[in-house]
């Protein structure tokens, strides 16, 4: 049942909304996972760019969600992917719902690795740590 308090239905009857994902990095606030893989997988003088420009102007994907049901707003994973300096990154994100309603709510940025995303049957969030 919907209420105020609980926007979720208790049944498998969801409707998807389509929404655009920000463009500006200040939407946005980086996780602890994301830095050590940004740290791990792109290189120093790509710290910048990546994920600024990816986010900015790259190609996104919507991403298909494996986490835990239970989590308290855990964001839908979205795939940007571009070119930095010719090298191909993607950078995903979780957008929450609540980062829409209110401009104090920030989306995260989960991970970063080179190359494009995979099809969409796998699941590369890489985790929400």
């Amino acid at each position: 049942m919907m209420t105020a308090d609980n926007p979720t239905t208790s049944d498998d009857h969801l409707v998807e909304i389509f929404v655009r994902p920000p463009r500006d990095l200040d939407r946005y606030q980086t996780t602890t996972h994301f830095g050590q893989r940004l740290r791990e997988r792109v290189p120093d003088r790509h710290h910048g760019p990546v994920p600024k420009e990816i986010i900015t102007d790259g190609r996104v994907t919507r991403r298909p969600w494996s986490g835990d049901d239970e989590l308290d707003e855990p964001g839908h994973p979205v795939a940007f992917t571009g070119r930095v300096d010719g090298k191909r990154y993607t950078v995903i994100v979780a957008l929450r719902p609540s980062g829409y309603r209110s401009p104090d709510t920030t989306h995260d940025i989960i991970t970063v690795y080179r190359g494009k995303p995979p099809s969409e049957s796998a699941d590369h969030t890489g985790g929400r740590a």
